[in-house]
């Protein structure tokens, strides 16, 4: 009996996307001239979470520097507070706080402050922002 009710227990977790305190990361499509690609938003971190609520969106993206590949929101997200060091790698989507712009990164890089985590994009997806040019840029929840 107490193996059934740890079975149904953890069998209700996971339906509902969690264990403990752990949020499953979601899925968004991030669409590119009439491409979809999967990216992965973290519901852990406070900018994921907003970052998700302001979905759908279309951006255009821009290249800052060699490293980033940034586009501003239309709205700011609410950040009341933020991890100060964030040493990021290819493909990490995070929220520039200072400027309000989604930056994603297509190298590793150390940041001395203000960025906050949002997610991740695999290569497929990165190399396609890359080229992407001025072209919109779409997010929805999958």
């Amino acid at each position: 009996m107490l193996k059934k009710s740890i079975s149904l227990k953890l069998a209700l977790c996971l339906s509902l996307g969690f264990i403990g305190n752990e949020v499953m990361a979601q899925d968004v499509i991030m669409t590119i001239a009439d491409t979809d690609y999967k990216v992965t938003v973290d519901e852990n971190t406070q900018a994921g979470k907003l970052f998700l609520n302001s979905l759908p969106l279309t951006l255009s993206f821009e290249n800052f520097g060699s490293n980033e590949r940034i586009a501003y929101l239309p709205k700011r997200l609410d950040m009341d507070s933020y991890d100060s060091h964030l040493s990021v790698k290819r493909g990490d989507m995070t929220y520039y706080v200072p400027w309000g712009n989604l930056a994603v990164f297509r190298k590793a890089y150390s940041s001395p402050s203000d960025l906050a985590p949002i997610g991740s994009m695999p290569e497929n997806a990165i190399s396609a922002l890359e080229k992407s040019g001025d072209s919109e840029v779409s997010f929805k929840i999958k």
